[in-house]
């Protein structure tokens, strides 16, 4: 037996009774889902959000680390990376993501051309996060694990100019949790799925004097998650089906260093990305979802401060902390140590 309120709610006696109360139609055919179950896909979005924080980790900090350090020892160098903080995405679907996430791995420098120097680099991810989304009467939380390994390389030109780019791949968990007051719904669901991604960026680097330097750049990051299915607690059965989503961001910007001695520098940088595409599909009993997307544009300000003990003279050390304006706000911070030898 099928009821169909005034109030375009439909429902059905028997056991899809509670989610029935989440669509909204005037029939089977033309139903739709309310806001509220939006936060059911937010939580695959949260999870490229952090995919994508994890990527930029090593294409951004990675390889300048990794080189700096490689290059004066021409040898390896072991490099690793954690950055951690909180950000708030207002891209149609708002969320925040509390999250930190680190990086390992060992770096070489060769020479090439009586004056060039390529660095390779391969290393390991892990990231660790906690998301939580409001929508109208809505609440959810998700936790997120992840787990990867990737390579890179950086080419820098003897005059200054350089190219450089990475490629990972890893595994990504959700658990989710949703409270849904309007119906008093309360529903869970695990989903693993595969991710990658690539960037590919170039700059220059402008010596002005021994103690200072300039350099422009611009990259291109692109992340991937899987499509993955998963049962929703409290719904009956109901398969939750997340698309695969793809995401691609343009980061131009300048960063530069001063040198206050051998042992101790700071850094600094602004930078703009723009992210394109990044739409989170998602049905729930085939019907689909409002679709959260991380389109945007957000602003990046960079500062840091790097020692270099003279007693250890493979150890470069760093902090540094990033505040972010626009669709994507909030601070993070980071410690980055590499050591040669």
């Amino acid at each position: 037996m099928r009821l169909l309120l005034s109030t375009d709610i439909a429902f059905s006696y028997g056991p899809s009774f509670e989610w029935q109360l989440l669509y909204l139609g005037s029939s089977s055919s033309s139903s739709t889902y309310t806001q509220e179950a939006e936060t059911l896909g937010a939580a695959g979005l949260a999870r490229l959000a952090q995919v994508s924080e994890l990527s930029a980790l090593s294409a951004f900090m990675g390889l300048d680390e990794a080189e700096a350090v490689a290059k004066r020892q021409r040898g390896f160098a072991a490099f690793g990376i954690m950055r951690g903080g909180h950000l708030r995405y207002h891209m149609g679907s708002h969320f925040n993501l509390d999250a930190i996430n680190s990086t390992v791995g060992l770096a070489q420098a060769m020479d090439f051309n009586g004056g060039d120097l390529l660095t390779v680099s391969a290393f390991m991810d892990l990231g660790v996060g906690h998301s939580r989304s409001h929508v109208a009467n809505a609440a959810a939380s998700s936790d997120h694990r992840l787990f990867g390994a990737g390579v890179g390389a950086r080419y820098q030109f003897q005059g200054g100019a350089y190219l450089e780019g990475t490629a990972r791949v890893g595994k990504a968990k959700v658990e989710f949790e949703g409270s849904y007051s309007r119906t008093g719904l309360e529903t869970k669901y695990d989903s693993t799925t595969l991710y990658y991604s690539a960037s590919l960026g170039g700059g220059y680097r402008f010596r002005l004097s021994d103690k200072a330097s300039v350099t422009p750049y611009a990259a291109y990051l692109y992340t991937h998650t899987d499509a993955d299915s998963a049962s929703l607690t409290n719904l009956d059965g109901q398969r939750l089906h997340l698309d695969s989503i793809n995401a691609h961001s343009l980061r131009v910007g300048v960063k530069g260093e001063w040198k206050f001695s051998e042992s101790l520098a700071v850094q600094g940088g602004a930078a703009v990305e723009r992210t394109f595409d990044g739409d989170a599909h998602a049905q729930l009993g085939g019907i689909a979802l409002q679709s959260p997307s991380l389109s945007g544009t957000s602003g990046h300000l960079d500062v840091g401060l790097s020692y270099r003990p003279a007693s250890l003279p493979g150890l470069d050390l760093r902090v540094g902390a990033t505040a972010r304006v626009g669709d994507v706000r909030g601070i993070t911070g980071s410690l980055r140590a590499v050591y040669s030898f």
